[in-house]
């Protein structure tokens, strides 16, 4: 009230505050009508103010502030204190074992290694040595299409994946091993490694098979944007 905290709490206790003050609510009245006829009267808003501040209802209000700021700033240093190594640390042990998870699956590896040499062969065979006229212009646009689009299925076919490991992330985070950016870090590093030799390899195979513009800086451009758009998937 006009700059003050002459009050805070529930109703109840507000209605117990007045009657100490000696403000009494009538019994024709509500608490609205009540309040309005307290705060449109002439207050002496220094008395009320120093009367608040003397009262025991201050008083607990400032000691469960005082405690709450305190276990928030506990909480706050045993979270940033949680983690006993490093960050960098965090993603070395990581990334070791990601590399290590993934040499563990060979059988995928190995599968999606054949998958990707077998598309990359039917379709370029499907356009081979495609004219450089305007004729092969909407051939060129389709096997750009393609490329995408296979790798965007290859992206899509691992979401389950992240969702298997997603309570070994959360517990790990629980007890302080890991911290999850730290996870994500070193798969997406892992993923450039892998993602890239199979970048190449269907590259290889698809763009000078299917007869595009056989030059190096052609090339690395298709390849570049290719890589660049199945890591972002």
């Amino acid at each position: 009230y006009q700059d003050r905290q002459i009050f805070f709490g529930t109703m109840t206790e507000l209605l117990c505050f007045l009657n100490e003050l000696g403000f009494q609510k009538q019994s024709d009245q509500t608490d609205i009508e009540f309040l309005n006829g307290f705060l449109g009267s002439n207050l002496r808003v220094d008395e009320i103010e120093a009367f608040w501040k003397s009262s025991k209802n201050y008083t607990q209000l400032t000691h469960q502030l005082s405690t709450s700021a305190n276990v928030t700033n506990i909480h706050t240093q045993e979270r940033q204190s949680s983690y006993k190594i490093s960050l960098f640390k965090q993603l070395q042990f990581c990334l070791r074992r990601t590399f290590q998870r993934s040499k563990g699956d060979k059988a995928y590896l190995i599968a999606q290694s054949i998958s990707t040499v077998i598309q990359a062969l039917v379709i370029g065979s499907l356009f081979y040595d495609m004219p450089l006229d305007t004729i092969g212009s909407f051939s060129r646009g389709s096997i750009i299409f393609f490329s995408l689009l296979f790798f965007a299925f290859v992206a899509l076919a691992e979401v389950p994946s992240c969702f298997i490991q997603r309570p070994i992330v959360n517990k790990q985070n629980k007890l302080y091993f890991y911290h999850p950016s730290i996870e994500t870090l070193s798969k997406i590093m892992n993923d450039i490694v892998f993602k890239f030799a199979l970048d190449l390899v269907f590259s290889l195979i698809l763009y000078f098979l299917s007869g595009l513009q056989r030059s190096g800086a052609r090339f690395f451009t298709f390849l570049l944007f290719l890589f660049l758009s199945t890591e972002n998937m």
